[in-house]
């Protein structure tokens, strides 16, 4: 009789264990699936940056191409490619303007500086002009490349934008006209934006 009685009992306890295993299994698969989707939503495991790919701090993006320090995000040369820069512009900053169309996320950017409106008794039009010719002078020179990460943009993050180069028609001593091109970014294969540079 005891031994009648044990037999359900274990074929139950059996399939309990069977079902717990199984629910457990579900969902474990359905976690790590959806966690796979936020990764490449932000798709660092190809190691390639599409534009509006966002990040949350400089930082965060820096580390991408083996930059560490957070002294000047804005403005930090690519290693062994001194003629390319990360930059990471504040979109609408007071002084340096990066002015642009935000809902087709900025084909080009327009850069020019004034000074904010508290301070605009304090410098001269000749002032002004030194330093928006220095910057187009600068970029015209080292045809400098822009890797782009704008600030504030949609969020108070960052958002990448793309490669921009100075559109040369378009710029001249009073601003400089950025135009991107190209969407996306290799990190795997960065030697082929001094094509782009040169171009």
């Amino acid at each position: 009789m005891t031994g009648k009685s044990n037999l359900p009992r274990s074929i139950v306890t059996v399939v309990l264990v069977i079902l717990c295993v199984g629910l457990i299994a579900a969902v474990s698969y359905h976690l790590g699936h959806s966690r796979q989707q936020a990764v490449t939503v932000n798709d660092t495991t190809s190691f390639t940056i599409r534009q509006g790919q966002f990040f949350p701090r400089s930082d965060d993006y820096l580390k991408l191409f083996g930059i560490t320090s957070d002294e000047r995000p804005w403005d930090v040369s690519l290693p062994h490619h001194p003629g390319i820069v990360i930059w990471g512009p504040e979109y609408q900053y007071p002084q340096w303007h990066n002015e642009g169309d935000r809902d087709s996320m900025m084909p080009s950017i327009t850069e020019y500086w004034e000074p904010a409106e508290d301070e605009r008794q304090l410098v001269t039009p000749h002032e002004m002009a030194a330093r928006n010719g220095a910057l187009y002078f600068t970029a015209a020179r080292t045809r400098e490349l822009r890797i782009t990460f704008m600030k504030n943009l949609s969020d108070m993050g960052y958002v990448f934008l793309g490669v921009y180069r100075m559109n040369e028609a378009q710029s001249d001593s009073t601003r400089v006209v950025w135009e991107r091109v190209a969407d996306e970014c290799n990190l795997l294969h960065l030697d082929y934006l001094e094509e782009l540079r040169n171009k």
